[in-house]
């Protein structure tokens, strides 16, 4: 098995939400997106990501279950809601949200810097989530990345595949981040398998 210690010091599941749109009010027409993607996350993907806050605080233990955002900082723009507006609130598909962080631009992972990021408990709350990744953020041993992706594979037992893994850049000397898009049904605990955080 993968350990945390070892080649994984980071994991971070996040799910694309598809049918959830963003607006600044609830009077904005729902087909005008402003290409910004609804994401549930959990706190795992700052540190994962090396990400820093523009303003605000991120997603904890305590925000997962209620109806706050965090916003990527092309998310914020467009929504017009930036570090001096902060905390401000956005309309998600039905629901406000109340925004308590904006991200600084995160290197090489645009999509969230057009994303909305809210708790996969509220997720589930509000939106139905189905409590299955769609995409997760993995630093790992330079060497190792094939073997992530193989021990993921296998934890799934067929149930989900990584169809993609996309090396980003260097965290440290022999250390990458990296991004695996999921097919099927990636569980969180198929996550413990290489990470131990969950």
């Amino acid at each position: 098995m993968i350990t945390r210690a070892d080649s994984v010091p980071a994991v971070a599941p996040t799910a694309e939400l598809t049918q959830v749109h963003a607006h600044r009010t609830d009077l904005v027409p729902t087909p005008q997106t402003g290409s910004i993607t609804v994401r549930a996350t959990d706190s795992s993907l700052l540190a994962t990501l090396g990400a820093r806050l523009a303003n605000g605080s991120f997603l904890d233990a305590a925000h997962q279950q209620y109806p706050v955002a965090v916003l990527g900082s092309q998310a914020a723009g467009r929504l017009a809601v930036g570090p001096d507006h902060t905390p401000g609130r956005i309309w998600l598909t039905g629901h406000w949200f109340t925004v308590i962080g904006v991200l600084q631009p995160v290197e090489l992972t645009p999509e969230i810097d057009r994303s909305v990021l809210i708790g996969f408990r509220a997720a589930t709350t509000f939106f139905g989530y189905d409590a299955h990744p769609t995409r997760v953020y993995v630093r790992a041993a330079t060497d190792r990345v094939a073997l992530v992706a193989s021990e993921l594979a296998r934890a799934g037992a067929g149930a989900f595949a990584v169809r993609r893994v996309q090396s980003l850049r260097r965290r440290q000397p022999g250390e990458l981040l990296c991004r695996l898009w999921c097919r099927g049904r990636l569980t969180r605990s198929a996550l413990t398998t290489i990470s131990g955080w969950y």
